[in-house]
């Protein structure tokens, strides 16, 4: 593998204002949510200044607009800070994202909504009442509405599931914090729910809907409890866009089997000298695809990285003045045809370097007409320092709002 060598910024420039212009617009901003619930005013939740919504990015409201049942800033339990939502015996606090946001709340890329719930171990008996985390892709106060994911920790089986589709029931844990994450990818259709570490469901997001259908969209979070006397605290609410591109089976690069969910860089550690596999893959033979390279570290969605309109990530650094195409050798790509899945085996470098790489392939069946596989980094370390297995997919990574 030929390494890149430094770009003229006059070049540079040229070549980024080019991938910009053959990409179009760049997504429009959408929405990310964090709640620790600090500076909040002890007892009901609403009516404050944390309710009003519409005109309020953050704001909280009870189902249909009813400040009575949107429960209550408690000290009782807290994650961070000094305050929580406490929600029983029928309260059903709502965050209306697409009410606050029309414009911006998620409705296309790949997405983690983390909830921390802590359930009161003594109150949780058989018959006191289910605890619900929800998400609609429809909500208006007073209707219209659909459901897309119903999560339930039902004190009658001291089970944590899914209510809308065949997944894996864990038990609940009490009186503690418990992560309840979702990846929503609303581009694929495909949602992942996670219950303290531990994959509860996987499937359809929008079949997942119970009542009426909707939209590809997370318009609405919904922390419910059911009439009776089981009390939970919640915390730390976090929504945010994925980071890093992910792999589709479209569009597929890896190095020496490390991916990414989206949460955290691909970073592919490798002793000094030791065999290397890149690896592409894509469905979509034949079509024409090229390879960026480039020496500088990937660059996050928060760190700037360039999201397409339809949600897509470019996580290589587009101003890096080392950036190379692998089939041209030069700054500019040039897009030959896909040979079909193959691997490029070479020996890592014999001292410290890293290098970043991100595939694309063009696609005229889709909107963009382009596809990208995740970006990867290509670190080598001494032999000693370097995990000899690679990291399992899944959401032990750096994840929103922590």
């Amino acid at each position: 593998m030929t390494l890149p060598k430094a770009t003229p910024v006059p070049v540079r420039a040229a070549r980024a204002a080019v991938v910009v212009a053959i990409l179009a617009a760049a997504l429009p901003a959408q929405h990310s949510f964090v709640e620790d619930f600090e500076g909040k005013t002890l007892g009901g939740l609403c009516p404050n200044s944390s309710c009003p919504n519409q005109s309020n990015a953050t704001g909280w409201a009870g189902w249909d607009d009813d400040p009575n049942v949107a429960g209550d800033v408690s000290a009782d339990q807290f994650r961070s800070g000094f305050l929580s939502l406490r929600v029983t015996n029928g309260q059903d606090a709502v965050q209306p994202f697409a009410l606050n946001d029309p414009v911006g709340h998620p409705q296309s890329g790949r997405w983690r909504l983390v909830v921390r719930q802590w359930i009161d171990g003594a109150a949780f008996t058989p018959g006191s009442g289910t605890q619900y985390v929800i998400v609609n892709t429809v909500y208006a106060h007073g209707g219209p509405y659909a459901w897309a994911v119903q999560l339930a920790a039902d004190p009658d089986t001291g089970s944590f599931y899914d209510l809308d589709r065949p997944g894996n029931p864990v038990p609940v844990a009490t009186d503690r914090w418990v992560d309840i994450a979702m990846v929503i990818d609303l581009d694929l259709d495909v949602l992942e729910t996670f219950y303290d570490g531990l994959l509860v469901s996987t499937g359809s997001y929008r079949l997942g809907v119970s009542y009426g259908g909707g939209p590809l969209a997370i318009a609405n979070l919904d922390l419910y409890a059911q009439a009776g006397t089981s009390v939970a605290y919640y915390d730390d609410v976090a929504l945010a866009p994925h980071e890093f591109q992910v792999n589709t089976p479209q569009a597929s690069l890896d190095v020496n089997g490390y991916v990414t969910d989206g949460s955290g860089a691909a970073i592919a550690a490798v002793g000094f000298g030791a065999p290397t596999t890149v690896s592409f893959a894509s469905t979509l033979t034949g079509t024409l695809f090229d390879t960026g390279l480039g020496l500088q570290p990937l660059v996050s969605v928060n760190g700037g990285a360039l999201r397409t309109p339809g949600g897509q990530i470019i996580n290589l650094d587009l101003f890096d003045p080392t950036l190379m195409f692998l089939n041209s050798g030069a700054p500019f790509p040039a897009p030959a045809p896909f040979p079909g899945n193959h691997q490029l085996t070479f020996g890592a470098p014999n001292g410290l370097f890293q290098i970043s790489m991100q595939a694309f392939f063009l696609d005229p069946g889709t909107p963009e007409g382009i596809r990208f596989t995740q970006a990867t980094t290509l670190r080598t370390l001494p032999p000693s320092m370097v995990d000899p297995e690679p990291p399992a997919v899944g959401l032990n990574q750096p994840d929103a709002g922590s």
